[in-house]
């Protein structure tokens, strides 16, 4: 069984603060859950070593 690389987080659609699983699970059209990268699994440094 592999490690996950992210972790899931409720987001409320209309502000689009950060909110627990459970709460955005409860209210499905206020809100909804995605998965958000661990550290040092995201975007930064990818495009680092291209020539310019």
């Amino acid at each position: 069984m592999s490690k996950s690389k992210g972790f899931k987080i409720g987001r409320d659609n209309e502000t689009g603060r950060l909110k627990s699983v459970d709460q955005a699970k409860a209210n499905p059209r206020e809100s909804s859950v995605e998965v958000m990268p661990k550290k040092g699994n995201g975007d930064t440094g990818r495009y680092d070593n291209k020539k310019k």
